[in-house]
């Protein structure tokens, strides 16, 4: 029974705890992937803004229609992204809430680009530039910019943290993969000498009862002899008649 049970043991406590190991630490990585991918979302929608603010500026200054394809590209392209930001950090709070008061802020950038815009439009280019050439453009960039960077600064703490448990993590699987190693060694040394002793012990012996002796390893032995050969033990009887 325990030649059966402890190798059963060996295999299935070490493979479980291994797999355990295993799963927190693809679970750390992930976590790591995870803030990776929303600091370059992050950095995605501030391109977005860029690339809108670029292709109004260009149609402004050259009245020619192809400059607005940035804008527009960016445009439609903004409530998605937002959108995915909101998902990709629904599980800190923190960043949710930056979220709510970035939204407003984006609204506000986004209405300024199109009331510019409209102006041009309308042949109205004296009131464009001169709305153009105001401190509200910038204002509304650099609140939006603050805002973001403050996500990013939340996102790069998160980072440092899940870095280290990953790291953690990772020595904690290489301690038990030794651990394991060196306790299924010291296991199976044991159960070596466990079954070579059982082995032995099954060995039968031959008595002559005439002689009173016992045959072991080529020898007639008395049964004194024999005990303390075998066993090491010192005996002060030998064997009775019977």
């Amino acid at each position: 029974m325990v030649g059966l049970l402890v190798p059963c043991l060996l295999v299935s406590i070490p493979a479980i705890l291994a797999y355990r190991a295993q799963q927190q630490l693809f679970d750390s990585f992930r976590w790591v992937s995870h803030t990776l991918e929303v600091q370059h979302q992050l950095q995605r929608l501030l391109s977005l803004l860029v690339d809108a603010e670029t292709g109004m500026r260009g149609f402004i200054l050259s009245s020619q229609d192809n400059y607005l394809e940035p804008y527009q590209t960016a445009i439609a392209q903004l409530p998605r992204q937002t959108a995915l930001l909101r998902v990709l950090t629904a599980d800190n709070p923190v960043q949710q809430d930056h979220l709510r008061q970035l939204e407003p802020l984006l609204a506000g950038k986004l209405s300024l680009m199109a009331e510019t815009i409209a102006l041009q439009q309308r042949g109205d280019r004296d009131a464009a530039l001169k709305l153009f050439g105001t401190d509200r453009g910038k204002q509304s960039m650099d609140a939006i910019r603050a805002r973001i960077d403050l996500m990013e600064q939340e996102e790069t703490r998160l980072l440092a943290i899940r870095q280290d448990l990953v790291a953690s993590r990772s020595r904690f699987g290489t301690g038990l993969a030794s651990a394991l190693v060196a306790l299924n060694l010291f296991f199976a040394v044991a159960i070596l000498i466990l079954v070579r002793r059982l082995a032995r012990l099954q060995n039968l012996v031959t008595i002559c009862a005439w002689s009173r002796t016992v045959q072991y390893e080529g020898e007639w032995l008395s049964f004194e002899e024999y005990l303390h050969r075998r066993f090491g033990l010192n005996t002060s009887h030998g064997i009775s008649p019977a």
